[in-house]
């Protein structure tokens, strides 16, 4: 899963940073991604004993940036791209339903100024999708 993420958010066309897991140095330019776990929405079992399973799976990506207004555009522009990606069905695919996923940016913000001259952005993505499990 966190390597269908990265690769997905390396395609952002302003990425300009290697992405970190569960880690985000204090240099701008830096970009980390903490998963956050997957959550069980729902629960259907058919008359077989097969089971789908609607999942959340939420990271928060971290970005380290210096002080300027070009850093909250670059924030505004990455959640439109994922808006535009999913409406695209271009996002990366967790589940066995392809047309029931939905990966969603929100809660972005300039969560602190860490020092001079650097600021602190998150961002929480969020991907809704569907397990399928057969019975043998």
């Amino acid at each position: 899963m966190l390597e269908k993420m990265r690769q997905w958010l390396e395609t952002f066309p302003k990425w300009d940073a290697a992405l970190q897991f569960d880690f985000v140095d204090a240099v701008p330019g830096s970009t980390g991604l903490y998963p956050t776990g997957l959550t069980e929405l729902s629960r259907r079992e058919d008359v077989l004993g097969n089971v789908t399973v609607r999942c959340r799976a939420a990271f928060m990506l971290r970005r380290v940036a210096g002080q300027s207004a070009e850093n909250t555009q670059w924030l505004v522009d990455f959640q439109n791209w994922v808006m535009e990606q999913d409406r695209l069905g271009l996002t990366p695919q967790f589940g066995d339903v392809p047309e029931s996923q939905r990966l969603r940016a929100s809660e972005g913000k300039l969560d602190s100024q860490k020092q001079v001259g650097s600021t602190l952005y998150t961002v929480k993505l969020t991907a809704e999708f569907e397990k399928f499990y057969e019975v043998n």
